[in-house]
């Protein structure tokens, strides 16, 4: 007995792609972060190792979030959650100097 199953696989919208290659630097950081993508980035949360958020910040303008300042922040590891204007989401890794 065979049996033939058919896919249809689509393409990633330009906005998710440039969402991918969203990066913060530099990693590690004394305090400034600067996040470099193509898209435009309406939030950020950072939450310590344990899950906690230690810091939000949302865009009100239609420039998006270029940088951050975390120099308030304990040395340390954190996890950056960046969301896009389209509900696209990406979470890095970042150590705080």
């Amino acid at each position: 007995e065979t049996v033939t199953h058919s896919f249809n696989v689509g393409t990633l919208s330009n906005s998710e792609e440039n969402f991918e290659s969203t990066s913060i630097y530099p990693n590690p950081t004394n305090g400034i972060l600067n996040i470099k993508s193509d898209s435009e980035i309406n939030s950020v949360k950072v939450f310590d190792v344990l899950g906690k958020k230690v810091f939000t910040l949302k865009e009100n303008s239609n420039k998006g979030i270029k940088n951050i300042n975390l120099s308030e922040l304990s040395k340390g590891v954190y996890f950056v959650k960046l969301e896009g204007k389209n509900n696209q989401e990406k979470t890095l890794r970042l150590v705080k100097k």
